[in-house]
C-alpha cells in the first residue's frame, strides 16, 4: 500500500495555519462520525435509568490519523526548536510515517484497541498517569481546593461549620444516588458523568510496581482526623437514611472528649505523603497488626474524610489566599492529620481554613468543583443546620480508632515527614486575585475567556525567560466514553510572534494583530483537542504500542523535539467556579510554573506555583508579571478603538 506524505515541506510548515488546523478539525470530526462503531453497553459505576440513557449516549474516542498528528505535531515543536533542531525533527517524523516505517504498525495496534474496547487510551492513561506514578502524590499529584476563609469566634462556630461542610457533601452524595445529577452536555452531546460516581468511597492503595483503586460506593460512614487520631463516624442509620446536621453536630463535638488536651497521635498520614514505593512496604508493615489492617479497612472504604486540624498556625502572611492554597496542597504542617491516597480529603482548620485535597486517579478538577460549590450554596443558608436531610433519629457515637506502632513504624513515619516537609517547604505558592476585569470583559472584546488567559500565561513567560516555553493545558474529552483530558498546546508559533514583539516593543501598533492571531490559534487548537484529535494522546499511544508490541522505541520519541514539546515548562488548567474559590498544583518540572485558574464573571483567580529550589523560576514574580500582562492586553484592544 502506497503511504501519502505530509502535505507541505520543511520550507513552509509555519504556513500550516491555525485556519487550516480548524479545517483539519471538522474535516477528521466527519471522518470520526462515519466509521463510528455502535455504542455497545458496558457495566457501570451505577444502575440508574436517567444515568445509564446518558451514558449510552457517549461517543468512542477516535484514534486520530496518522499523518494528521504529526502534521500538527511538527508545527507546535517549531516555536520550541531552532532551524537546525527542527531540521532533524522533520526528518524523524517523515522516517516514522514513511511506508516502511514503525508509524503505520503501531497505528494499526491502536485501530485494533479502538475495535475492541470502550476506550482505545482510558487504561493505558490510568496506569502511566497515576497509579504507575511513583513520586509522592502529595504535592506532586493531588491538587488542593481552597474555600473562602471563616473567622471562628469558639470551637462550637468550628465544629458547627465542620458538621454543616459534612452534611453539605453527603447532601450532594444523595442527588447522585437519587438519579438526581444534573446531566452536563457540551453543544448537545452528552458528557460522561462516571467521574461524579468515583469521588466517593474511593481510595488509592499502595502497591509495587503499580498502585490500584478500590471503590466503595454503598459506603455508610466517614472517617474524622483529628490530631492525627482517626475516627469511624456513621452518617447514615440502618435504612440508609442520611444522619440529621444536628446529630453530626453532636458527634463532632464528642471527639475532642476521646483524647487529653496534648494527645498527639503518631502522624501516619505522613507515610501516604511518601514515594509510593516506601508506602507500599511501609503499608505492609502496618497491615502486619490486626487493628491497623481495619483501621486502613476503615479509612480506605469511607466516603470521604475530614480532617479537622485544630492549631494549625497560618503564620503572619498577608497573602491569605497563597496560605490558603499551602493548606489545601499539603497542610502546612498538618500532613500527618492528612490521608493523602483518599479521592476526597475535606479539611476544615480552627484558623478558619477549609477545602478538599484530591487523589487525582478517578476524577478530575470540575467535578470535584462542582461538590465544591455544592457545599457552598449549602453552606448559604444558615437555618439548615436544625432542618433533617430525612428523618433518621438514631445514630452511633464516634468511634476512636486507635494505631498500633512499633518502632519500625514510628522511625518511617519520622523519616516520612523529614522527607515531605522538605517537598512541602520547596513549594512556593503566589495567588492572584486580578479584579480588574473578568468573563464578562473578556467576552466584550471578542475573545474566548480561556485563551485570553492561556495567551497570557504564555506571554508571561516569554517576557521573564525571553523563550517560549512548553505549555500544558488540560483540555477535556468526557464527550468520549471514559475520557479524560487532551493536551491543549498553547506554545504556537503565533504566540512566540506575539510574545516577541510585546517584549521589543509593546506598543509596536503590530501587536494587536499579532494577539489576535495568538488568541485564535490557542482557540482553535482547543476546539481539536476536546474533540479528541490533539497530539499527546496520540503520542503516548503510539509510545505504549510500542512497548506493547515489544518494538524497540521509535527515535521519534528519543528526538529532541520530542522532549522539548513533552515538557511541559508551564502547567495550566482552567477550574472555575461561581465562588470565590481555587484549585492549585505545583509545576510539573524543577524550572516550570503551574497556573491553575478561576474564570469569573467579574474578577479572576489565578494560582502561580514553581520550587523554591530553582533559582531562574519564582511564583512571585510570575504573579507580578502576569496581572501586568493582562491589563496590556486589554489595553492593545482598548487602544484599537481610540
Amino acid at each position: 500500500m502506497m503511504i501519502r506524505k505530509l502535505r507541505f515541506t520543511l520550507k513552509d510548515v509555519s504556513v500550516f495555519t491555525s485556519t487550516q488546523m480548524k479545517l483539519e478539525t471538522n474535516r477528521w470530526s466527519l471522518r470520526r462520525n462515519s466509521v463510528q462503531i455502535p455504542f455497545q453497553p458496558a457495566p457501570t459505576v451505577h444502575s440508574l435509568p436517567r444515568f445509564q440513557a446518558h451514558q449510552a449516549g457517549l461517543l468512542r474516542l477516535p484514534v486520530p490519523g496518522l499523518e494528521e498528528t504529526m502534521a500538527k505535531y511538527l508545527r507546535t515543536v517549531r516555536p520550541l526548536l531552532t532551524d537546525s533542531e527542527y531540521s532533524g525533527t522533520y526528518q524523524i517524523v517523515q522516517d516514522f510515517i514513511k511506508e516502511d516505517g514503525p508509524g503505520h504498525q503501531l497505528q494499526n495496534y491502536l485501530l485494533h484497541r479502538f475495535q475492541t474496547k470502550e476506550n482505545w487510551f482510558s487504561d493505558w492513561w490510568l496506569e502511566m498517569a497515576y497509579l504507575g506514578y511513583r513520586a509522592p502524590v502529595a504535592v506532586y499529584s493531588n491538587p488542593g481546593v481552597t474555600w473562602k476563609r471563616r473567622q471562628f469566634r469558639n470551637k462550637d462556630e468550628y465544629f458547627l461549620y465542620a458538621s454543616k461542610v459534612i452534611a453539605g457533601a453527603l447532601d450532594f452524595k444523595q442527588i447522585i444516588d437519587s438519579d438526581r445529577l444534573q446531566l452536563e452536555y457540551m453543544k448537545k452531546r452528552p458528557l460522561d458523568m462516571q467521574q461524579h460516581f468515583k469521588m466517593f468511597g474511593t481510595c488509592r492503595v499502595p502497591c509495587t510496581p503499580t498502585d490500584h483503586l478500590r471503590y466503595h460506593l454503598n459506603s455508610q460512614h466517614i472517617v474524622v482526623l483529628y490530631k492525627n487520631h482517626p475516627f469511624k463516624l456513621q452518617v447514615y442509620d440502618k435504612e440508609r437514611r442520611p444522619v440529621r446536621r444536628g446529630k453530626i453536630l453532636q458527634s463532632l463535638k464528642k471527639i475532642p472528649q476521646y483524647i487529653k488536651d496534648n494527645d498527639q497521635a503518631v502522624g501516619i498520614g505522613y507515610l501516604t505523603a511518601s514515594n509510593r514505593d516506601s508506602w507500599a512496604a511501609n503499608y505492609e508493615k502496618l497491615m502486619r497488626f490486626e487493628s491497623n489492617a481495619s483501621i486502613i479497612k476503615d479509612i480506605q472504604s469511607s466516603l470521604f474524610v475530614l480532617s479537622l486540624d485544630d492549631g494549625v498556625d497560618p503564620g503572619n502572611s498577608a497573602d491569605e489566599m497563597s496560605m490558603a492554597g499551602l493548606i489545601a496542597l499539603h497542610g502546612n504542617g498538618a500532613t500527618g492529620n492528612r490521608w493523602f491516597d483518599k479521592t476526597l480529603n475535606l479539611f476544615v482548620t480552627s484558623s478558619g481554613f477549609s477545602g478538599i485535597n484530591y487523589e487525582h486517579s478517578p476524577a478530575e478538577g470540575p467535578p470535584v468543583l462542582q461538590l465544591s460549590d455544592h457545599i457552598a450554596r449549602y453552606l448559604q443558608d444558615d437555618q439548615q443546620l436544625d432542618e433533617p436531610n430525612t428523618p433518621a433519629e438514631t445514630v452511633e457515637d464516634p468511634v476512636l480508632l486507635k494505631w498500633v506502632v512499633d518502632e519500625d513504624i514510628i522511625s518511617a513515619v519520622r523519616e516520612a515527614e523529614i522527607q515531605f516537609t522538605k517537598l512541602a517547604n520547596d513549594v512556593e505558592l503566589c495567588v492572584l486575585h486580578f479584579k480588574y476585569f473578568g468573563k464578562e470583559e473578556i467576552k466584550k472584546m471578542g475573545y474566548s475567556p480561556d485563551s485570553f488567559v492561556q495567551i497570557a500565561i504564555q506571554t508571561t513567560f516569554q517576557k521573564l525567560h525571553n523563550e517560549p516555553g512548553a505549555q500544558y493545558e488540560s483540555g477535556a474529552t468526557r464527550q468520549f466514553k471514559h475520557g479524560r483530558t487532551e493536551v491543549i498546546r498553547t506554545c504556537s508559533l503565533e504566540s512566540k510572534d506575539f510574545g516577541e514583539s510585546m517584549i521589543k516593543n509593546p506598543r509596536n501598533p503590530q501587536n494587536l494583530r499579532l494577539m489576535n492571531n495568538a488568541i485564535s490559534s490557542h482557540n482553535n487548537y482547543a476546539r481539536m483537542a476536546v474533540n479528541g484529535l490533539g497530539v499527546d494522546r496520540h503520542l503516548q499511544g503510539l509510545r505504549q504500542a510500542a512497548v506493547d508490541l515489544g518494538i524497540k522505541t521509535p527515535q521519534l520519541f528519543l528526538d529532541t523535539g520530542f522532549t522539548k514539546s513533552s515538557r511541559m515548562r508551564i502547567s495550566t488548567s482552567q477550574v472555575s467556579s461561581e465562588f470565590e474559590f481555587f484549585l492549585c498544583f505545583p509545576p510539573l518540572v524543577d524550572d516550570g510554573y503551574g497556573c491553575c485558574y478561576n474564570i469569573r464573571k467579574d474578577d479572576l483567580i489565578l494560582a502561580c506555583s514553581s520550587f523554591n529550589n530553582c533559582k531562574t523560576t519564582s511564583a512571585d514574580k510570575f504573579r507580578s508579571v502576569l496581572e501586568e500582562t493582562l491589563l496590556e492586553m486589554k489595553l492593545l484592544k482598548h487602544n484599537s478603538k481610540l
